[in-house]
């Protein structure tokens, strides 16, 4: 997803993953070079939204502005990796979805994380804290 313009919209991009199939789902997509622009987050809630399980998404080098979260990330999401976007105006860089213990602990047995990768991001004038609702699940590398 390469070179565009998206704006107007409460979910920017939206990477689906239906309910009921509750194996991992590895995308490898990357998103590049694109602006993601909304004048306010009081609508514009999500510059990218993850769903539960899918894996393999390479955000780099985009402009972020006006969300209230640039990226929302459900439970057990892998291999998310944040790389050179320049990030303003937004209230928050990632929310993570909040799970019990109990359903955490239930899928670390099975081998299911949630591993985000932040390298050179710009982060300008973010009203709230840059990660939410991270928990002792989220590994968070800096490389």
């Amino acid at each position: 997803i390469s070179g565009n313009l998206i704006e107007g919209c409460t979910y920017g991009v939206f990477f689906y993953k239906h309910e009921e199939n509750t194996k991992a789902c590895d995308l490898d997509i990357t998103v590049k070079n694109n602006t993601f622009k909304e004048t306010g987050y009081t609508n514009a809630l999500y510059g990218l939204y993850v769903c539960e399980r899918v894996q393999g998404i390479t955000v780099r080098n985009n402009l972020f502005e006006g969300f209230e979260n640039v990226l929302y990330l459900d439970i057990f999401t892998d291999g998310i990796c944040l790389a050179d976007n320049t990030v303003t105006n937004n209230r928050r860089l990632i929310f993570f979805e909040k799970v019990s213990e109990a359903q955490a602990a239930q899928d670390i047995h099975k081998g299911l994380s949630t591993t985000v990768t932040l390298s050179g991001n710009t982060v300008i004038n973010g009203s709230d804290s840059c990660l939410n609702d991270a928990q002792k699940h989220i590994t968070l590398k800096k490389s």
